[in-house]
């Protein structure tokens, strides 16, 4: 699938259990809450915020609530839905036709619009940067530059063999 919007019911319900247990662990393995966010796309043709074209997730972990801080500096046009499986009805309601979900420390979904404003690849990966170490010299944000493997490999190790 190249995103959650695209998945069936089933699926999403399936995400939301996997979603609970990698917070479950962040909490007990690593002592943090988490963030999580997808850069998503209805259809082929519109995957301005997305990088590789199918559906995955970034989790980041953090110990507070950071939406209102990033929607502050980007004024976001959202929409705070209470389920993922909202994901799908505002998309179709709203003609949405790109977008970023972001699931914040306090387990609140912001879907945000991004049918009428060009977001760049990789652009909630280059959000979350900024907002744990300032701005960004060299890009340091973008994976294709700066893969991190080492601090991967170090959070799954951290993470103990967690099963989804």
């Amino acid at each position: 699938y190249i995103s959650l919007y695209n998945c069936p019911d089933i699926v999403v319900s399936k995400i939301k259990d996997a979603i609970d247990i990698i917070c479950n662990n962040f909490t007990q393995k690593l002592n943090t809450g988490m963030v999580f966010f997808e850069h998503g796309t209805v259809n082929n043709f519109n995957l301005s915020p997305a990088s590789v074209c199918h559906f995955h997730m970034h989790f980041l972990p953090i110990n507070r609530s950071i939406w209102y801080d990033i929607n502050e500096k980007h004024n976001f046009k959202y929409y705070k839905i209470s389920d993922l499986s909202d994901v799908k009805y505002l998309i179709d309601e709203h003609e949405i036709i790109a977008y970023l979900l972001f699931g914040d420390y306090d387990k609140q979904l912001y879907l945000i619009d991004c049918s009428q404003e060009e977001f760049p690849s990789q652009f909630l990966r280059k959000v979350m940067y900024e907002y744990y170490y300032g701005d960004s010299t060299y890009d340091e944000w973008d994976w294709k530059k700066f893969p991190y493997y080492d601090m991967m490999v170090e959070t799954m190790h951290s993470l103990g063999g967690m099963e989804i």
